[in-house]
C-alpha cells in the first residue's frame, strides 16, 4: 500500500474478460472486475520471458514506492509537476494452472495507448517503442532528482513508461551504501553549519559589546562637560 508502506493480503473474487484487452512487446493485458464492488482492473502478464513471483513482487513494490514518492513530490511542487504512478498490486490466481503471480493495475481509459519511454535524454526506448515528449521527460527528471535526494542517494528511478497521463513499470537502481555515505556527508554539512552560526553569533556578541562600550564613553564625555553659563541681561 502506498499509504502505509506495508503489504496487505486479502482474498478477492474476480470475473476475467474472455478477450485480451491489449498486447505489447513485454506484457499481455486482460481486463477483469472484482465481484464484490465491480471495480475494473487490468491484469498484466509478461510474455517476453518467464517472470518468477519474487520479480513480480519486486516490480509491484518499486511501482508502489514510485506512487508514494509522487505524493511527497506533489506536496512541494507546482501543479505542472505532479506526476502519478498507476496504483498496482500482485495477484495470485488460485484457479489457474500453476497459480501464477501477476501484476495488476487500476484500469484507466488510456491503458491501451502505446507506452512512451521515460529516461535519460537521448536514450533509446527499449523494444523500439516511442519516447515521451520533452515536458514529460522534464517532469520525470524532476521526480528523479527529488527521490534521489529524499532517499539519500540510495535509490534512483532510472526509467519508466508513460501511459496517457500516468506512469508505470519503473526501473529502480538501489544501493544502500550511498545512503550511508550521504548520511555522513549530511552530518558534516550540519557540523559546518553549526560552526558557521557559532562564528556569526560570536562576532555579533563582540560587536554588541563594542557598541555598548562606545555608548558608555559617549555618555561619560557628555556628563563631564560643564553646563553652559547662564546668560544674564543688564538691568533696565
Amino acid at each position: 500500500s502506498a499509504d502505509s508502506g506495508e503489504w496487505k493480503k486479502k482474498v478477492v473474487d474476480i470475473k476475467v474478460a474472455e478477450a485480451m484487452y491489449a498486447k505489447g512487446a513485454r506484457f499481455a493485458c486482460i481486463v477483469f472486475k472484482t465481484v464484490v464492488d465491480d471495480k475494473v482492473m487490468l491484469l498484466k502478464k509478461r510474455i517476453d520471458l518467464s517472470e518468477p513471483p519474487e520479480e513480480v513482487y519486486s516490480g509491484v513494490e518499486m511501482q508502489t514506492l514510485g506512487e508514494m514518492s509522487c505524493k511527497f513530490l506533489a506536496a512541494v511542487s507546482p501543479p505542472s509537476c505532479r506526476p502519478q504512478f498507476l496504483p498496482t498490486s500482485a495477484f495470485v490466481l488460485k484457479n489457474r494452472p500453476n497459480e501464477p503471480t501477476v501484476r495488476v493495475e487500476d484500469f484507466v481509459e488510456t491503458a491501451a495507448q502505446p507506452k512512451l519511454h521515460l529516461g535519460p535524454p537521448g536514450g533509446a526506448a527499449p523494444g523500439g517503442g516511442g519516447v515521451a515528449d520533452g515536458a514529460e521527460q522534464h517532469r520525470f527528471a524532476a521526480f528523479q532528482f527529488f527521490t534521489y535526494k529524499r532517499f539519500r542517494r540510495g535509490i534512483l528511478f532510472s526509467s519508466a513508461y508513460q501511459v496517457g497521463s500516468h506512469w508505470t513499470e519503473p526501473v529502480v537502481l538501489y544501493d544502500p551504501s550511498y545512503g550511508e555515505q550521504d548520511k555522513q556527508a549530511e552530518l558534516m554539512e550540519q557540523q559546518a553549519e553549526t560552526r558557521r552560526r557559532a562564528r556569526e553569533e560570536k562576532a555579533a556578541a563582540k560587536q554588541a559589546r563594542l557598541d555598548e562600550k562606545r555608548a558608555q564613553k559617549q555618555a561619560q564625555r557628555a556628563a563631564a562637560k560643564p553646563p553652559p553659563a547662564a546668560h544674564k541681561s543688564p538691568a533696565g
